[in-house]
Order: structure tokens, then sequence, then C-alpha cells
């Protein structure tokens, strides 16, 4: 991971892959993979029922840009083994 001037990190790229920020992210087909770190997450509950609502994610981008993601309480099983704090994961085109 590098690290900008003003002391923000961002993820670094080594190759000759094309990767776009949260930015360059719109509907339909894209060519370039999207590239991001997880921040954190948690888990998100209705405060009176104490039940799973989903997973709440802070993910950033390269050009440091943050976004909140979600994962439905019908996903979670499926992401949540493979999800750590700090680890970088990439989007590639026609991924779900």
């Amino acid at each position: 991971m590098a690290m900008k001037r003003n002391g923000k990190s961002h993820v670094s790229s080594d190759s000759d892959e094309q990767f776009m920020s949260f930015k360059d992210v719109s509907l339909g087909p894209h060519e370039a993979q999207l590239r991001f770190r997880l921040i954190h997450f948690r888990e998100a509950r209705n405060p009176v029922k104490k039940t799973l609502i989903g997973l709440e994610m802070l993910l950033i981008d390269e050009q440091g840009t943050v976004i909140q993601g979600f994962i439905p309480p019908g996903r979670i099983k499926k992401y949540l083994p493979d999800m750590k704090r700090g680890s970088v994961y990439k989007l590639s085109p026609g991924s779900h």
C-alpha cells in the first residue's frame, strides 16, 4: 500500500490491469475492474426487535473516496468468511 502526500493511504497498482474508482461506477457493462480496501464492517440490527438487518461496510478506493456498502442478511454467510478488515478486493466485470 502506498501513501499519498497528504498522508491518506490508498491502494497501489503494480500491474497493467485497468481499474476504475468509485466515481467512475455507473449502470451497464465495464471493461475495468473496481478495486477497493475494506475499512470496516459490522452487523446492522433492528434496535427494537434485535433482528439482523444486514452487514454494513466502509470501503475506500485508490482515489481516497469512501463509500458505504451493504450485504443483506441472506448473503452474509456467502461473503463473511472472505472478509477481512484492511484487505484489498477486486470486482471484475460480470462478477457478482
